[in-house]
């Protein structure tokens, strides 16, 4: 029988558990269908990797006609990489971001995978691009919001959503994407799936491999989600207020992130051409698109909107091509 120790589930339909099992202790990850599919998923991608990646190894695993579990043993003094890199110094952080990715580029990317088909990209920017768009477009929340051709942020005036999605148009990240290759991913690759020990080292969980693409792109950009796009600190760090169109926004983020993400986005000059650097920013916006849907059914899209607002704005600006635009 498990003993639950402490809820560590967020933000999916799945939950987590800290819990102690024959005097033992472990995370568990349990959830009922369809989301007992994904963990499926999840715990066969985990086994399939432990070779070739520092991984969580499920230990356990429980299967009913309805619900999926498994187990990870609970490594004392383990904490996740938000934590760690506000408790170590820059360059320490920096030592186990850049040991990920290259145990990544060396162990997980196929070098030189199948180029993604025409029909795989349609179904991921119809999935996760413009069915996010529609449901925000829709949603009751955000209606005031949307109703202003601008937002004005922070004292700067940001382009609408309306003036923004021609940017953002299927040909234009058709042509765009079709630099990628197929080949492994993680798929979830944010700061608080990376798992640090106190010698440093490191090791991954909760992976998402499901998507109608899959490309190392995808995880480079799902770091940027949280180096640049600041997600880990649009809760209970946010100071937040509207009156109108006039926004004050304010994630307070620590200098400890911004160094990181610094050293992150020289890590990517040194590796990847402009075109791909374009490409791994764009995708950046995708993940946030894909984010909406959870944080409406929270009844938190507003900050989460303006948020993506800011970076549209600012990934248009600095890595749109206005000659390719046309939807």
């Amino acid at each position: 029988m498990d003993i639950i120790l402490r809820d560590f589930s967020s933000g999916s339909n799945a939950s987590t558990y800290l819990c102690a099992r024959d005097q033992k202790l472990y995370y568990k990850k349990t959830a009922e269908e369809p989301e007992a599919q994904k963990l499926r998923v999840q715990c066969d991608w985990l086994l399939s990797c432990r070779r070739k990646l520092p991984v969580a190894e499920p230990v356990i695993r429980e299967e009913s006609e309805n619900r999926f579990s498994y187990y990870m043993p609970a490594e004392p003094q383990c904490i996740n990489f938000f934590e760690y890199i506000h408790r170590s110094s820059a360059e320490e952080s920096w030592s186990v971001l850049s040991s990920l990715l290259k145990d990544l580029q060396e162990k997980l990317y196929v070098p030189e995978g199948d180029p993604l088909s025409d029909d795989a990209m349609d179904r991921y920017l119809e999935e996760k691009l413009y069915s996010n768009l529609k449901l925000i477009e829709e949603c009751s929340e955000l209606q005031e919001l949307l109703s202003y051709d601008k937002l004005v942020i922070n004292g700067r005036s940001y382009e609408n959503l309306h003036s923004l999605t021609p940017s953002f148009g299927k040909e234009m990240l058709k042509e765009l994407f079709r630099g990628e290759r197929f080949t492994l991913m993680h798929g979830d690759l944010t700061i608080e799936n990376i798992i640090c020990r106190e010698d440093g080292s490191y090791y991954l969980i909760d992976p998402n491999p499901v998507c109608p693409i899959s490309c190392p792109d995808l995880d480079y950009s799902k770091l940027l989600q949280s180096l640049h796009g600041l997600y880990e600190f649009l809760g209970g760090n946010l100071h937040f207020s509207r009156r109108g169109n006039i926004i004050q926004f304010g994630p307070n983020y620590s200098a400890q992130y911004a160094l990181l993400y610094g050293n992150y986005r020289l890590w990517l000059g040194r590796n990847f051409d402009e075109a791909a650097i374009r490409r791994i920013y764009y995708h950046e916006i995708i993940h946030w698109l894909r984010l909406m849907p959870y944080r409406i059914k929270k009844g938190e899209a507003a900050q989460y909107y303006i948020r993506l607002i800011m970076l549209m704005n600012e990934i248009r600006d600095n890595y749109g091509h206005q000659d390719l635009s046309a939807k």
